[in-house]
């Protein structure tokens, strides 16, 4: 049987338009594919950034709680050793430093939370993009 003239042209156009299609396809994946992996670079850099920055926090308020109760705590107490017994005074003036600290180590926690890299859930969202795209076209 000979082919008819129509179909000749077919056959060897098809497997090149799968090829393209898979051509294109691949790249387009592996475009994906390098735009998350700078999306989680930059991801790493801010984690690294705020993590840093968390640290210096506590490093500085470590610093002025060591470096500066001493000064502090014998001027307040003296200021208000002159209306409240000595003892109290010097109380007063240990609350106050303790509240201070303990804000400054809140705000230190909060840049120190780990708010993770996004890589993966990404690359299953876009896998799932292509999937049901795929379905609709069928």
């Amino acid at each position: 049987m000979e082919p008819i003239s129509g179909d000749g042209p077919a056959e060897p156009e098809e497997p090149m338009k799968t090829r393209v299609r898979v051509a294109l396809l691949w790249e387009h994946i592996s475009a994906l594919l390098q735009l998350r992996l700078r999306q989680a670079q930059g991801d790493a850099r801010t984690a690294a950034r705020r993590l840093v920055m968390g640290v210096v926090f506590g490093v500085v308020a470590l610093a002025l709680s060591l470096l500066a109760l001493p000064l502090l705590v014998a001027t307040v107490i003296l200021a208000l050793a002159t209306v409240l017994p000595a003892w109290l005074a010097a109380f007063v003036v240990l609350v106050g430093i303790l509240l201070i600290v303990a804000g400054l180590l809140l705000i230190a926690r909060a840049r120190l939370r780990w708010r993770g890299i996004s890589f993966i859930g990404d690359l299953r969202a876009d896998w799932q993009a292509v999937r049901r795209k795929v379905e609709e076209g069928r």
